[in-house]
């Protein structure tokens, strides 16, 4: 992705999670091309950040600190350059409990773009989400992680999961996420734990892919 293609995602950001105030009011610093360009990369796998636990997000009133948003909104513009279909905070850095989605991706109505966001029974960023329900079967899921851009895994997990999260609104919402979106969020959950996918692999196997990215 070139500089041009890069700076025309970011404007289209922009104009999807700040104008249509999905993340509220935002610093006026982050109007300057040239910071917006300035965001943090996907954290590497061996990255010890990774292994710490995220804390949950605080409001202030009904709305998040301005640091907290641009935080998300950095990590929506990381989503989009690294074609990624959902990111946890704690992947750039950011040790906050948040996660976010390319709705787009999984064919669901996202509430950035729909003309009326408060009806719409998706949402792209989840705060301080909890999964309060699990399915007894489980099912095999593939799965690869930003963090550790070689490795495909095969997981097994609930087939559906209940969450319940915030909204930057500070809305409470219940969902239902099943098949591969309730294992995309269960991957990221662990995430904001300081949990891995390659922790559901024996010893044996995590410690020679951690070999490999000690090579690389």
């Amino acid at each position: 992705m070139n500089e041009k293609e890069l700076q025309n995602i970011i404007i289209e950001l922009r104009n999807l999670f700040l104008d249509k105030k999905v993340l509220g009011k935002y610093t006026e610093s982050t109007n300057n091309i040239e910071d917006r360009m300035k965001h943090p990369e996907i954290l590497h796998g061996l990255d010890p950040k990774l292994r710490k636990i995220s804390k949950p997000y605080t409001f202030h009133g009904d709305s998040l600190s301005a640091f907290d948003e641009s935080a998300l909104t950095e990590a929506f513009i990381v989503l989009a350059e690294s074609a990624s279909w959902s990111l946890s905070l704690p992947q750039i850095g950011e040790l906050r409990r948040g996660i976010v989605l390319d709705l787009k991706y999984w064919g669901l109505p996202s509430p950035s773009i729909d003309e009326n966001p408060d009806e719409c029974p998706y949402q792209d960023i989840l705060i301080n989400p909890e999964i309060i329900e699990t399915s007894k079967d489980f099912i095999n899921t593939f799965e690869k992680c930003p963090s550790f851009p070689s490795v495909v895994l095969i997981i097994p997990r609930p087939s559906w999961v209940k969450i319940k999260f915030l909204t930057p609104y500070r809305e409470t919402i219940e969902n239902i996420f099943s098949g591969s979106l309730g294992a995309v969020l269960q991957h990221e959950m662990e995430h904001l734990d300081g949990i891995l996918f390659i922790d559901h692999l024996t010893l044996e196997r995590r410690e020679k892919i951690l070999r490999k990215l000690r090579v690389k």
